[in-house]
C-alpha cells in the first residue's frame, strides 16, 4: 500500500502485506500522518472507496484527525 501526498508529489506512507485488512490500511495511514511536513494544513483524503477505506475504524481515524 502506498499513501501519496498529491501536493508534494511524494509517497508519505507505505507498507507491504499479504492481506488487505482494515488494520493494515489503518496502521499505514497513521504512519503516514506521523510523516507530515505541513502539520498545520488541512488534509483531504481520497480513496477508491474500497471496503477497507469505508470501515468504521478507518473513517474514525479520519474524523479523529479532522481529515475531510
Amino acid at each position: 500500500m502506498l499513501i501519496t501526498d498529491s501536493y508534494l508529489r511524494k509517497i508519505v506512507g507505505y507498507s507491504l502485506g499479504e492481506k488487505m485488512t482494515v488494520k493494515f490500511f489503518n496502521d499505514t495511514f497513521i504512519d503516514a500522518l506521523k510523516n507530515r511536513e505541513y502539520e498545520d494544513l488541512e488534509l483531504i483524503h481520497h480513496s477508491d472507496r474500497g471496503p477497507q477505506y469505508c470501515s468504521h475504524k478507518y473513517t474514525q481515524t479520519l474524523m479523529d484527525n479532522n481529515i475531510k
